[in-house]
């Protein structure tokens, strides 16, 4: 059997290989009967075959139905020229670049002697790029924009295309007596192929409109445009039409991260296996401190990883495990039926979770409690297995113990209570009732009471009300089957949760059935449990590039799991350093929130500002009682909030990021291992937010050009782009100036690149101060500058460039010798012409600008 192929996937093999083409001279009507007999959304256009132009459906949206004989116009007329072209061999991801860098839908495919070879459209580079993992957890009405054009079924079409143009859509709901409907390009096009430029909406929408709720998955959204063969959707809130979703709306609300990912995989890779590194380095550091064995394997079963408790618990090295399959800890007492339920609930449920009997490397048995959990790729697929192992050799030590002494509880009341108390596990002796007969120091000290308190009494008189019914059900389970009953329970004693091991087991003395139950406090073994799979689950979330926010909220959610009563927030530092913002609190009032939003530190500031100004943690117990809530306790009160824990998030260079707090419905003291949650929490926080900080540096360093912080060319590039988009959408007027610093070279080299250096930071800083709202600069290369000027007729953009270019010829520029400089530039102006691409307009800003350099310098020359 072959392996499948790593090849990318070409242009050549998606793009659509039947083309559509029509002559420069033949009518609209005619063109759009051909696209509709073929159902294409795009038709190219010869002159003498050469393929000169190309119409879609877009360019028909454009058309002017009311104007003389509309139908009959020549489609060179209207037709979008030059034709965008790729190569047949170009991968998906250039296809992807092109249509972002060009602001095209449809691409001419040809072949290397540039013969057309087929169309491709964005939909089909998209289709084949694989969406499913970011819609799949997205909902449909995250990918809605703004509110949707509704007309009525008796709105003369042209009237319902320029509403259309006006709100800058493709399509738009039809209302026809309560009934939805949808009108489309597609649907203009079979108006325009039967030259009926007078109807009505009504009359060529297509009933009725398939809807979506808005909580859908983008997902299942995406399945039903391409089964369908349609491009849009409607979306339902609460049993009402809430707007319509296009399949541009869900590719522009993946594509944006799409490209950027696809643009910076690269340079990101450092960066990722700093963070990588990290994460492993800190589950690396729980691992090797937890007193639990911890096992990874490979879907194969093969030990890729073990932990220092593992090797102390089995005798088996590092060296001697690795590699080798678990089985090398089987003890024997097991039969084949127990590892294959084992492993088939494991492939069911995900999970396994019992006791086991293994062997030592010296042949000695080891009891245990072992946790398997699988772990499963994107595509299902088991990749690791990650097990858990808790030693009870001990515990069943104890409990065989106390089962062959039974017969001697009542003669030897004296001696078993000395045998009793010198045990480590708490040990009680109940009758039917669940009165305790007996029990020993240890069982005391668990819960809290003296023997004599808990002596004669039940669970119901020292427990409150749920905690006591756990405790009691564990009890009738074991006089039912009149054998043992081993459970984990979590109960509350002195305002703090516990997880408890039970082992209750039923005999008789005489006729009478006794209890003897032995308790196991696992609550740090539990503890440690869940926080190595809330770390793991944060990680996981940090490497799949999760938002920040998103972050903050699990470990929020995370420590008060772990915390019962507790209602955490993160607030993260100003860039300046001095004041704090909301980061996230899932279970505050944003009442409270959006009132403490932006506080500033100091050490008097509650507890978060203070913890953030000294840097360590602040623990208010009684918001009433400290004076550092003086200014804020209505405010706490109001919520019902009296007690607050703070802990700073710290970078790894000691600089403070932020604070994770911990408020309390009650005056609250923590514990030390409390405060140890809250640190560890705030630890994986600092993860997260250094993260943030790290990908904001990156963003910057591939947008800014390092030495006069202005945009740099690519940056330029995607902005004006953008901005030429949007003014063509509204037909704005715009003009873009090429601008370079005359005789630059000599500065360089009478001066030194010191100075030319601080020449063009001056020059570009003065350049930045004439900007209006709404330009756009950015450094070109070398000493060129561009700034593409928003709203500006041909009359208004030669003023504006006449007094930058009279502004820098008036002014001296500083040098590091103290001295000063004239330098004047030269400007070349050229203003935007009806579609014209970006590219055409700066080549003819650059022809303009070569002018003026020939024209002899310090002067604006504007493109013909």
């Amino acid at each position: 059997m072959n392996a499948p192929s790593s090849s990318p996937i070409t242009v050549g093999q998606i793009c659509q290989r039947i083309m559509v083409e029509c002559d420069i001279g033949d009518s609209i009507a005619m063109a759009a009967e051909l696209m509709h007999n073929v159902k294409c959304g795009s038709i190219l256009v010869r002159e003498e075959q050469r393929v000169v132009g190309i119409w879609t459906q877009k360019d028909a949206m454009r058309l002017d139905l009311d104007g003389i004989d509309v139908l009959d116009t020549p489609v060179g007329r209207v037709m979008s020229a030059p034709v965008k072209t790729i190569q047949a061999n170009a991968s998906l991801g250039e296809a992807a670049l092109d249509f972002h860098r060009l602001g095209v839908r449809h691409l001419l495919v040809t072949d290397p002697s540039e013969t057309p070879f087929g169309v491709v459209s964005y939909t089909d580079v998209i289709n084949h790029q694989g969406l499913d993992y970011f819609v799949q957890m997205r909902e449909v009405g995250s990918a809605l924009r703004g509110l949707p054009l509704v007309v009525n079924a008796d709105t003369p079409v042209s009237q319902a295309l320029a509403q259309m143009s006006q709100f800058g859509v493709d399509a738009a709901a039809v209302d026809r007596d309560g009934v939805m409907g949808i009108f489309t390009a597609a649907d203009l096009i079979g108006l325009l192929r039967k030259r009926r430029a007078d109807a009505t909406v009504g009359s060529v929408a297509t009933f009725p409109l398939l809807t979506v709720p808005w909580n859908s998955s983008l997902y299942h959204a995406r399945f039903l445009l391409m089964e369908k063969r349609i491009h849009h959707l409607g979306v339902e809130q609460d049993g009402r039409f809430a707007g319509l979703l296009t399949y541009n709306d869900i590719l522009e609300c993946v594509t944006s991260g799409y490209l950027r990912d696809l643009q910076q995989t690269l340079r990101s890779q450092a960066e990722e296996l700093v963070s990588s590194q990290r994460a492993l380095q800190l589950a690396q550091r729980v691992a090797d401190t937890s007193l639990q064995a911890i096992i990874i394997t490979d879907g194969a079963g093969r030990i890729e990883s073990l932990n220092p408790a593992f090797t102390a618990m089995t005798g088996y090295t590092r060296q001697e495990a690795l590699g080798h399959n678990p089985r090398i800890l089987q003890s024997g007492e097991h039969e084949a039926d127990f590892y294959r339920q084992l492993f088939d609930t494991l492939a069911h449920r995900g999970t396994w979770r019992g006791e086991i009997c293994n062997r030592h490397k010296s042949g000695r048995l080891i009891q245990g409690i072992l946790t398997i959990t699988a772990v499963r790729d994107s595509a299902g697929r088991i990749r690791n297995y990650v097990g858990i192992l808790a030693d009870i050799t001990e515990q069943k030590r104890v409990a065989e113990e106390l089962r062959q002494t039974r017969q001697e509880i009542a003669t030897k009341d004296t001696f078993l209570q000395v045998v009793l108390d010198s045990l480590p596990i708490s040990i009680q002796v109940k009758d039917a009732a669940g009165r305790n007969l007996l029990l020993n120091e240890a069982a005391a000290q668990l819960f809290g009471f003296s023997k004599h308190e808990l002596a004669g009494r039940t669970n119901f008189d020292v427990f409150p009300e749920a905690s006591a019914r756990l405790l009691q059900e564990t009890d009738a389970l074991a006089l039912a089957a009149g054998g043992t009953v081993v459970r984990e329970i979590s109960i509350e004693q002195q305002g703090a949760a516990s997880r408890l091991l039970v082992h209750a087991r039923s005999i008789k003395v005489g006729d009478a059935p006794v209890l003897v139950s032995a308790t196991v406090d696992i609550t740090s073994r539990h503890t440690a449990e869940l926080r190595l799979a809330q770390d793991n689950q944060i990680l996981s979330m940090l490497a799949q590039g999760q938002p920040e926010s998103a972050i903050l909220t699990a470990i929020c959610r995370n420590l008060e799991t772990l915390l019962p009563g507790a209602r955490a927030s993160v607030l993260v530092l100003s860039q300046d350093g001095l004041s704090l913002h909301h980061g996230a609190a899932p279970s505050l009032p944003t009442s409270y929130t959006d009132s403490l939003d932006g506080v500033a530190i100091g050490p008097e500031v509650g507890s978060c500002g203070a913890a953030a100004w000294h840097r360590s943690p602040v623990v208010s117990p009684d918001l009433r009682q400290d004076p550092r809530w003086k200014d804020y306790l209505a405010l706490a009160e109001s919520h019902r909030l009296r007690a607050c824990w703070s802990m700073p998030v710290l970078g790894p260079d000691n600089t403070v990021l932020g604070t994770l707090a911990a408020y309390f419905s009650h005056p609250r003291e923590p514990r030390q291992s409390e405060l140890d949650l809250l640190k560890q929490s705030a630890d994986m926080a600092a993860i997260a937010l250094e993260r943030g900080r790290v990908l904001s540096r990156l963003h910057r360093l591939a947008t800014t050009d390092a030495l006069t912080e202005m945009p740099n060319r690519q940056h330029f590039l995607d902005l004006s782009a953008h901005q030429l988009r949007a003014s063509q959408r509204n037909r704005d007027a715009m003009a873009l100036c090429m601008i370079d610093a005359d005789h630059f070279k000599r500065v360089n080299d009478e001066l030194g690149h010191a100075a030319g250096d601080m020449v063009l930071q001056q020059l570009a800083r003065r350049l930045q101060e004439t900007l209006r709202d709404g330009d756009i600069s950015g450094r070109i290369g070398g000493e060129e500058f561009a700034i593409l000027l928003s709203g500006t007729e041909a009359f208004a953009a030669l003023q504006i460039a006449e007094r930058l270019r009279l502004a820098m010829a008036q002014e001296a520029f500083d040098l590091p010798s103290g001295e000063s400089r004239q330098v004047t530039i030269s400007i070349g102006l050229a203003h935007h012409g009806s579609g014209e691409s970006l590219q055409s307009l700066m080549a003819r800003a650059d022809q303009a600008l070569y002018a003026a350099k020939q024209g002899g310098r310090n002067r604006v020359c504007s493109a013909e």
